[in-house]
């Protein structure tokens, strides 16, 4: 939004989203409904909705914007590989102050991982989290990965994972860590 305040955004709900030219000090569009993940792609800008559920393609010189999508759920966080657009969807807290009396709030009722074939704008494949995951905030596309693994701070397995450029392996556990 407008605002130069913490939170301040929040204020203007749902329909208060800018896009800006942080270099030239320029708002280019006003109106956007919770703008998120802006990107550019083979020199087009594309960002989603989130407040709407959609993908959209912007043109910053008229100060417009098509929609290439609708998503029909809460859309924040996207990469692209190929001809393809990978677009997060979230889950919306029933409890949230500012988000549950959104519109898209009846609809955004899964997690997941939608593609979109940008050429056609079709949806090609979907992923939804049924429970464990209700928010996703970005996605990365890591290619030529085969098999990816998650680790978090809650168990000590995270310590003996190494990566290197061009090679990833465990650390062997010390007789003083078991």
């Amino acid at each position: 939004g407008r605002q130069n305040s913490v939170q301040g955004w929040r204020a203007e709900l749902p329909g208060g989203g800018i896009l800006m030219d942080v270099q030239e000090n320029k708002i280019l569009i006003e109106g956007l409904y919770m703008p998120h993940s802006p990107r550019m792609y083979n020199g087009d800008l594309y960002l989603l909705q989130s407040a709407l559920g959609q993908l959209i393609k912007v043109d910053p010189i008229k100060g417009d914007y098509e929609i290439i999508k609708e998503l029909n759920g809460f859309a924040r966080g996207m990469a692209k590989i190929d001809d393809y657009i990978f677009i997060a969807m979230s889950k919306l807290r029933k409890n949230s102050s500012n988000f549950r009396h959104l519109e898209i709030a009846e609809k955004a009722t899964e997690s997941g991982v939608k593609v979109i074939h940008l050429p056609s704008r079709s949806l090609v494949a979907e992923l939804n989290y049924k429970s464990s995951v209700d928010e996703i905030y970005d996605l990365q596309i890591l290619p030529e990965i085969c098999r990816p693994g998650i680790l978090n701070t809650h168990s000590p397995m995270y310590k003996q994972a190494l990566s290197i450029p061009g090679a990833t392996f465990w650390a062997q556990e010390s007789k003083s860590e078991k």
